[in-house]
């Protein structure tokens, strides 16, 4: 069995995408398959994905029409078997150990999410481009789960973390389709079922 899946929506990241997915299959941890959605690029984004999927038999690209960062999370969310999921956007990468830090913490904590810390790159006009994921930094069950959320513990943004397959899937938490700052909604949602 697959024991996570990694959920990495794209539109045109044809400048950044390479360094993401060269992160993923760069992990300690090889149990996983990886989930590129392709979000109806018009750059060269797709035909690099395609080259990935050649080479490494883990990687999965689904290609849609422009309908945003929810609608494609949500396909590969539907269709996973695996134990536990993660998210990292097109222009993130992780470090090497992220995917065996997380699921080795997962496991001894029998932790519903788990949290890693991340650092923000701006660029020279201090417009923010990406975001690199590092160490482990924050581990829960989501015991008082709301109290978390409001003081900040469980973070908002759905990158960074790992969550259990059967909690999204038996309570049908899905992105909603079409609305800003969805990660804020399916983080609340994850801690209010758990909670």
């Amino acid at each position: 069995m697959t024991k996570i899946t990694i959920i990495v929506p794209i539109y045109n990241a044809e400048k950044y995408i390479r360094q993401c997915l060269d992160s993923i299959i760069n992990q300690t941890f090889t149990n996983f398959e990886c989930f590129c959605i392709n979000d109806g690029s018009t750059d060269d984004s797709l035909e690099i994905l395609k080259e990935y999927e050649s080479k490494d038999k883990r990687f999965v690209v689904i290609s849609q029409e422009n309908k945003g960062a929810s609608f494609a999370r949500n396909i590969a969310l539907k269709q996973t078997k695996a134990e536990y999921i993660t998210f990292i956007d097109a222009d993130d990468w992780v470090e090497n150990n992220y995917l065996e830090t997380l699921f080795r913490t997962a496991v001894n904590d029998d932790a519903d999410v788990v949290r890693a810390s991340y650092q923000m790159y701006y660029n020279q006009d201090n417009i923010y481009e990406h975001a690199r994921i590092r160490k482990i930094h924050k581990i829960y069950n989501m015991n008082s789960s709301i109290e978390k959320i409001i003081k900040g513990y469980a973070g908002t943004f759905v990158c960074s973390k790992l969550i259990r397959t059967k909690l999204i899937q038996d309570n049908q938490i899905y992105f909603y389709e079409g609305k800003t700052s969805e990660d804020n909604t399916f983080m609340a949602l994850v801690c209010i079922y758990k909670g």
